[in-house]
């Protein structure tokens, strides 16, 4: 079940879907297989193993969590564990401090805060689809809560945080704040993809 390539790490399925979930996979179920030729038992054991390895090796994280998560949302499989895998993975990743080292450059400190940034705006994401998901709005406002304050400087963490807002107000009902909001992110992702180039 390792070898099961469905999505860990490179976010890729195995067969023709860009991302795991766009195959259009709607059904629960153990015998069900999607047009990308995966089980959702085949999925569930793969993120089992997965979990599994990395909470006996301590290794376990958001990155991790919000990883898993993704996969179950997209693929409509434990969607309920998912609040619950994202809290832990946020508590382990605090246990691992975010305290930054006078060696090091600011710079490098200014980096792997926008790295943490970037992981709670993709774990919020992740809950922000569960609540719709669930049919859970009380989960979306805690992920929004905590981003509340969140000033990103890198344009790739603007995007992503005005995608979780639009995703937010669009879980709220208010679609054109959505739309106004998707298409900024949008035009920000754009214009920092052409100024690397």
């Amino acid at each position: 079940m390792l070898g099961v390539n469905v999505g860990f790490g490179t976010g890729r399925c195995n067969t023709h879907c860009s991302w795991v979930g766009e195959c259009g996979c709607s059904q629960v179920g153990d015998d069900h297989t999607c047009s990308s030729g995966i089980s959702c038992a085949e999925i569930e054991a793969a993120a089992n193993a997965r979990t599994n390895l990395l909470k006996k090796d301590q290794q376990w994280s958001l990155y991790d969590a919000v990883d898993v998560g993704k996969v179950y949302v997209w693929r409509h499989i434990r969607v309920a564990e998912v609040p619950a895998l994202i809290t832990e993975g946020q508590e382990r990743t605090a246990q691992y401090g975010t305290s930054y080292s006078d060696r090091e450059t600011q710079e490098m400190n200014s980096e792997f805060t926008e790295q943490i940034l970037s992981l709670q705006l993709d774990a919020a994401n992740v809950l922000i689809d569960a609540a719709r998901e669930l049919n859970r709005p009380e989960l979306a406002v805690s992920a929004t809560a905590q981003l509340a304050n969140a000033a990103p400087k890198k344009a790739v963490n603007q995007s992503k945080l005005l995608a979780g807002k639009a995703n937010y107000a669009e879980l709220q009902g208010h679609k054109l704040d959505a739309l106004l909001m998707y298409r900024k992110a949008l035009e920000i992702r754009r214009l920092n993809d052409l100024s690397l180039n």
